[in-house]
């Protein structure tokens, strides 16, 4: 079963916001890390796949609220009625529609 363009963009979203989690954990890691010159690349590997693991979860639960920002701008307005209540008021009150 194909995943509908609503959930599409939910998952777009998601990932999206996961990105951007990881890029902040990676630019708290401290930037000096001499004190593992000798250990090769395997810390920072570690360190790597551990900021992708815990933005991947931060998201999944809602992370910053990035994804759901997004999600809501890329849907658009829900149903077919896009007027605001200002121009429902101004529709009443005057019986002409307001475009």
């Amino acid at each position: 079963m194909l995943p509908t363009q609503q959930q599409q963009i939910a998952e777009a979203s998601r990932q999206f916001e996961a990105l951007l989690i990881e890029r902040l954990l990676q630019m708290m890691r401290p930037a000096t890390q001499e004190d593992q010159q000798g250990a090769g690349r395997a810390p920072e590997t570690y360190m790597e796949m551990a900021e992708q693991a815990m933005a991947q979860a931060l998201a999944e639960r809602g992370g910053l609220g990035i994804a759901r920002l997004l999600q809501r701008g890329l849907e658009g307005p829900k149903g077919t009625d896009r007027k605001s209540s200002a121009d429902k008021q101004n529709e009443a009150k005057s019986g002409r529609p307001v475009r």
